[in-house]
């Protein structure tokens, strides 16, 4: 269909003419988006979302690894006709994710898949689909089924295997820290030495807003046995960072920690197996368990508070205390009782001759 010579008809005139046009074809019950886009895959869809919308989001390169290593290598959704696909398909292929990649990363691409399709949906991609409502299949995944397996907090035994685990010196240090500290695993492997105060009266470990969930600072008190898996590690190297990777002179890469579980332990979250995030779990369920959390009077808040979770209502818009003693208390009783379950002897609490002010201060 020609508009007329672009000479003689102006951008005014053609835009009409198109509205027009488009009047005309509703009329008869034809949407001309859902015509056009009637032999389009999901490829077509990545692309055309990535170009008007995902350009703007600062993820956009980790949206496109998560596209390319689990949708389009794992999956293989990306050359999937959008008019024919169906519900259980979307289901298959993200159950195949959940026993391919680690429960975060498959949920991260069931994000982005939703996030994709529900942004085509509204323009009209899915239209004549006859499928059984692609984007509320989606929608049931994310809800009511977290990839990769359930949610839990480790056993005594699990606890015990982990810490006594055959592990590189360097991913024995971190797991151990993270069933101390009920820190978020990137938090961790990212440790910088310049985050680390080991000496004074409050020997602590900073993290800055820029490494949080939230944004904002986090301060995480430390005890002795902390201060020593840290040290022994860090000393190791001149580098800035606590932990190394593989690689001269590079850091660890929190991916290396998250495949832990299933490559030293056989754990896969898909037949019940704990993830690395479980730690943080299972250290907020001990926390408020008894005896323990009666006989301290750990509550909810405080849990939050050692793990950096936000503090709603005006609690968390007032109350600007750092509840540095608070968490000191909680992490030092929380350490005793996870070195009874794994057998260990607790380390001698530091004296003041044995202070470390000015550690790593270059």
């Amino acid at each position: 269909m020609s508009l007329g010579n672009v000479r003689e008809v102006t951008v005014g005139r053609a835009t009409d003419k198109v509205r027009e046009l488009r009047g005309e074809l509703r009329l008869n019950g034809i949407d001309p988006r859902a015509t056009a886009r009637g032999d389009k895959t999901f490829a077509d869809l990545f692309k055309v979302w990535k170009a008007e919308h995902g350009v703007h989001k600062k993820s956009l390169g980790a949206d496109e690894g998560l596209y390319d290593r689990n949708i389009v290598k794992v999956a293989k959704l990306d050359r999937e006709p959008l008019a024919t696909l169906t519900k259980d398909r979307v289901i298959s292929a993200f159950s195949s994710i959940a026993r391919d990649v680690t429960p975060i990363q498959s949920n991260r691409t069931l994000t982005l898949f939703k996030s994709v399709c529900t942004w085509g949906d509204e323009r009209q991609w899915f239209a004549g689909n006859k499928g059984g409502n692609v984007t509320l299949a989606v929608k049931k995944v994310a809800t009511s089924e977290k990839l990769g397996g359930h949610d839990r907090d480790l056993t005594d035994d699990e606890l015990r295997t982990l810490w006594h685990g055959d592990l590189p010196p360097v991913h024995r240090a971190v797991c151990r820290l993270l069933m101390l500290t009920g820190q978020r695993e990137g938090e961790v492997a990212g440790m910088m030495k310049s985050e680390l105060r080991l000496g004074g009266n409050r020997v602590e470990w900073e993290v800055p807003a820029s490494r949080m969930k939230a944004g904002l600072p986090h301060i995480v008190p430390l005890t002795p046995l902390m201060v020593s898996i840290i040290k022994e590690v860090a000393d190791s190297h001149p580098y800035p960072f606590v932990f190394r990777g593989s690689h001269v002179g590079k850091q660890l890469h929190v991916k290396t920690i998250a495949h832990i579980p299933n490559e030293r332990f056989g754990q896969r979250r898909a037949e019940g197996g704990w993830s690395i995030h479980d730690l943080r779990r299972t250290c907020k369920t001990r926390w408020k368990r008894e005896p323990m959390g009666r006989k301290l009077g750990i509550d909810d808040e405080l849990t939050k508070r050692v793990q950096a979770h936000s503090i709603g209502g005006m609690t968390g818009v007032y109350d600007k205390n750092d509840y540095w003693d608070d968490k000191l208390m909680l992490l030092t009783a929380w350490e005793k009782v996870l070195l009874d379950i794994v057998g260990e002897r607790a380390e001698p609490a530091m004296h003041a001759s044995q202070s470390t002010e000015g550690y790593w201060s270059g």
